[in-house]
């Protein structure tokens, strides 16, 4: 499924999809945040890159003085099954390839990610431009192998990007908790240790143990959601307790989502006071509007249970 040429890894026509089954109403949009780069110019931001719906200036570019190959890396926010990206280059800074890689980690790091690749995209310039990709994955990493030349535009051959949008469908690693006679505390404790491990966040040194009873109030999300989390967890006890398997799946699954929304309300949260302290009204606009979002569904969860 990948044939090696002139030492390089390229996908070959007979490349499958992954093996999940994805319902098209899934695909969408999926948000992102930047984690790692080789290098940055002063003055380019990465994470722009994370709320860029066009080709934008303000995006990313590479130290004026540095080697090839260079790389940057963004966290899905969702595990998801990829389907295309589109990307863009700056005006002057339009670049010869870019090799696209998709991966999994279990530590929440994208150090110990193992990626493969999942596309690659040539002659990109300022124009949306749209890559065809395959696999499933919660981190992308982006190499630039080859340098721009020098030009009285680009008089330092740096590598530009002004947009890069995710068209994917999310995927779980671990589909809802299933009950049965055997089920217990312990599995149930299990079960959202795998929830969080599919989020990406580590539970190490989060406190998380099966003994603890109240674990929630250790999960990685802002107050009010893990006061709803909580009262969803006695929710979903009850229905247990009743044999009502069909309501308790239901909440285990509004569970998942409400940690979801939890983990990402406090990141937007430090990114539109980021946005406010620079003035960037704009970007504070576009954030404010996300955590208000996110904010009603929380609560809409949480009175849809009382």
């Amino acid at each position: 499924y990948q044939r090696r040429v002139h030492g390089k890894m390229e996908l070959t026509e007979n490349t499958p999809m992954a093996p999940a089954s994805v319902d098209p109403e899934m695909y969408r949009f999926i948000d992102f945040h930047s984690v790692a780069c080789s290098s940055q110019n002063t003055g380019s931001s990465l994470e722009e890159l994370s709320f860029a719906l066009r080709p934008t200036e303000n995006g990313w570019e590479c130290g004026r003085f540095v080697k090839f190959p260079q790389e940057i890396i963004f966290k899905l926010h969702t595990r998801a099954k990829l389907e295309y990206l589109l990307i863009a280059s700056k005006k002057s800074m339009a670049f010869e390839n870019v090799a696209v890689y998709i991966g999994d980690g279990l530590s929440g790091s994208f150090v110990d990610v193992n990626y493969h690749l999942a596309g690659e995209a040539k002659e990109v310039t300022n124009a949306q431009q749209k890559v065809k990709c395959y696999g499933i994955g919660s981190f992308l990493k982006l190499i630039f192998n080859t340098q721009p030349e020098q030009s009285p535009t680009n008089p330092y051959g740096q590598v530009g990007v002004g947009l890069i949008r995710v068209w994917a469908a999310p995927v779980a690693y671990y589909k809802g908790v299933k009950y049965t006679d055997a089920t217990d505390e312990k599995s149930s404790k299990e079960a959202i240790d795998k929830i969080l491990i599919e989020l990406g966040v580590p539970i190490e040194g989060t406190e998380w143990t099966h003994a603890d009873r109240e674990s929630y109030k250790y999960t990685p999300v802002d107050e009010e959601t893990r006061e709803t989390l909580i009262a969803l967890e006695k929710v979903r006890d009850q229905a247990y307790r009743a044999e009502d398997f069909e309501k308790a799946g239901n909440v285990s699954g509004d569970i998942k989502k409400l940690i979801e929304i939890g983990t990402e309300i406090p990141t937007l949260k430090r990114y539109l006071a980021e946005a406010v302290s620079k003035e960037d009204f704009g970007r504070a606009v576009s954030l404010k509007e996300r955590l208000v979002k996110l904010q009603r569904m929380r609560n809409a969860m949480d009175a849809l249970y009382e």
